[in-house]
């Protein structure tokens, strides 16, 4: 086996310090550095060897980074890594470890901004436009109902 080329694996090393990555991007970017596809799992094996890159560490920095700072709900969540190649097993290990308190709180704050900027012409239409946001953001249905009757209850004393 010949040695991995140390000008790309230094490049690899700079590139993966920045943020977690996971195997797809990694193979991206070795498409894009011109590394022969039969290398691509020797340079990954390596980089996994030196801890440079932790598919589980990537799973759980993704689903905290998504849900904390773009305020997805976990269906989205688990699109976005499936989309990235994340096994099944891992996504729901991770998603179970999110905090249900904390996305209870944020999908009632999406739902308390956003109520007043929607335009409707009756009540029905705007809380089905108001479900459907929340469904957009990768809520589940049921979690949206049960954000709109808080948000109603408390609107309502």
């Amino acid at each position: 086996m010949e040695a991995l080329n140390q000008e790309v694996l230094e490049k690899l090393w700079a590139w993966c310090s920045g943020q977690e990555r996971c195997a797809s991007e990694l193979r991206r970017k070795l498409k894009r550095l011109l590394v022969p596809e039969e290398r691509f799992e020797d340079y990954h094996d390596s980089l996994k060897k030196d801890a440079y890159m932790n598919e589980e560490r990537f799973a759980e920095a993704f689903a905290s980074g998504k849900s904390r700072i773009k305020q997805w709900g976990p269906m989205k969540i688990r699109s976005a890594m499936r989309m990235k190649g994340v096994p099944a097993p891992l996504i729901d290990k991770v998603l179970g470890e999110l905090d249900a308190a904390e996305m209870t709180a944020t999908i009632d704050k999406l739902l308390e901004q956003k109520w007043p900027k929607i335009k409707a012409n009756d009540e029905y239409d705007h809380k089905q436009k108001a479900i459907r946001f929340l469904a957009a953001k990768g809520y589940k249905i049921s979690m949206a109902y049960a954000a709109l009757e808080r948000f109603q209850k408390v609107k309502n004393d």
